[in-house]
């Protein structure tokens, strides 16, 4: 309501006042207390997790499928054991996603303009790698257990739906029957709410500043 000014004023007519009311709002007490901007940030931080890790298990399926056939090749030779090439395919991905998340935080983090303290950069990074890290897990999951490539992705497009719906973002945890509450642990996506709640607390967990709470008022008919 307070920002009705920006609204209806424009970059012309502000320049000729010499002013800049966006800068004005945004400095004020106003803008920091409002309890929308917690609600952007939580918003922010889920689609970030959600659809980077999208991305990153629809991607990983088709180099998945390019190394089957070299493994299948070198396995009938016996020249390593399947565990051994297990532990090697998770390994290798570390220091990608390693890379991926830095650059990652390098863009978003000054973005959004979170606190610059080492020790919420810190437990940043270390939330998003592990959430990009489960997410090509899944990936590779899914490609070594179907037959190939069309069929891994179909899966994956299906999945993820299942994925998004039992993510604890779009249906609370509390507002799930209790029928299907099995279904939500079980989900890999549910792994998201703890991975948001955990960012969100890292950032602003130790903040006991008040904001300003809207209520919702109903006009009379």
């Amino acid at each position: 309501m307070a920002t009705w000014m920006l609204e209806v004023s424009s970059k012309s007519a502000e320049a000729q006042l010499g002013v800049d009311l966006a800068r004005i709002y945004r400095d004020s007490a106003l803008y920091d207390g409002n309890q929308q901007n917690l609600f952007n940030i939580h918003g922010s931080l889920s689609a970030a997790v959600i659809f980077s890790g999208l991305i990153n298990c629809t991607l990983v399926l088709p180099y998945v499928q390019t190394e089957l056939t070299v493994v299948y090749w070198e396995r009938f030779a016996g020249m390593y054991s399947p565990l051994a090439y297990a532990l090697g395919q998770i390994i290798a991905e570390v220091p990608y996603i390693f890379f991926q998340t830095g650059i990652f935080i390098m863009v978003t983090y000054p973005m959004v303009e979170y606190y610059g303290s080492v020790y919420k950069i810190f437990c940043y990074f270390y939330m998003m790698l592990c959430s990009l890290l489960y997410y090509n897990y899944l990936g590779m999951l899914l490609m070594l257990l179907t037959p190939n490539y069309m069929v891994a992705a179909i899966l994956s497009s299906a999945y993820h739906t299942m994925l998004n719906l039992f993510s604890g973002f779009f249906i609370l945890e509390p507002q799930v029957p209790k029928w299907w509450q099995w279904f939500n642990y079980l989900m890999p996506s549910y792994w998201i709410y703890w991975t948001v709640k955990g960012l969100l607390n890292s950032q602003y967990g130790d903040i006991d500043k008040e904001i300003t709470f809207y209520r919702l008022i109903e006009l009379p008919a």
